[in-house]
């Protein structure tokens, strides 16, 4: 009587959870085996999923691995070493070109262009956190609330949409009624336990910022957020070391960056 093999299936297993829930769960291993299965169609690549990532340390390790190391590997070879090295390049290329279409936040006065056209006709208030990479491009934007009930956003409602993009860098914006621009005493607790936060991720809060018509207060400007705790430098280093100079001058008509703390006449 024949015997089933245990890896029976396990190909259409791992394809239909991939397509399912993401690559969110997989382990290295499997989210390898994945980019092995078109060219290694008849062999069980679990046991070589699992010898690469353990030789290399990672995923990422086996990725950037020089193609001459992986076709030394036993069971891989020169096409499944040459596929894996171009899947590599191909990445870093699809990375390089969508950045090129994302807003830059490394200065304030480009998140203040950028939130003109976002809260241009918005008159209920909202709370904002926006994701960057160390490069400042924009990852992600989400909106955590609307309303007059900012007092009931939790940390977590924050920290969520920053995890789910893998952000490194974060600013908090508030978009406030005409008049209601203040920092509160809640605003400056939220901004520090969100720091806090976001520090123990190895992230970094480069602003909590309110915006009213065309006046904007920074918190950062306003020293009641110093970035790095209270007692730290109010510089993030390149390319965040000039967070609070104005933006590139633009000609008139051009989309130029709205005024500051200049309070609009209502």
């Amino acid at each position: 009587m024949a015997v089933e093999h245990t890896h029976k299936g396990h190909r259409s297993r791992l394809r239909l959870r991939a397509e399912q829930e993401g690559l969110a769960s997989f382990q290295p291993h499997e989210a390898l085996e994945l980019l092995l299965f078109p060219v290694l169609p008849q062999r069980d690549v679990n046991p070589l999923a699992h010898t690469l990532t353990e030789k290399f340390g990672s995923l990422g390790g086996v990725m950037e691995a020089p193609q001459e190391q992986l076709e030394a590997m036993p069971g891989l070879g020169q096409c499944s070493a040459a596929w894996l090295a171009l899947l590599n390049r191909a990445a870093k290329r699809y990375a390089e070109l969508s950045l090129k279409d994302r807003p830059k936040f490394d200065k304030l006065a480009l998140v203040e262009k950028h939130c003109a056209q976002l809260f241009k006709g918005v008159t209920e208030e909202q709370m904002w956190i926006f994701s960057t990479n160390l490069s400042g491009h924009l990852l992600g934007s989400t909106l955590v609330c609307r309303g007059s009930n900012r007092r009931g956003v939790a940390l977590r409602d924050l920290m969520e949409p920053l995890i789910f993009h893998r952000a490194q860098c974060a600013v908090l914006v508030q978009w406030r009624r005409k008049g209601n621009l203040t920092i509160e005493h809640w605003d400056v607790e939220l901004t520090q336990a969100l720091a806090r936060q976001t520090g123990m991720l190895n992230m970094l809060l480069l602003d909590s910022v309110l915006m009213a018509g065309k006046t904007t207060i920074s918190m950062r400007r306003e020293r009641t957020y110093q970035l790095r705790g209270e007692g730290g430098l109010n510089e993030a280093g390149p390319p965040f070391d000039n967070w609070l100079e104005e933006g590139p001058q633009e000609a008139p008509g051009q989309g130029a960056a709205p005024e500051r703390d200049r309070p609009e006449e209502w």
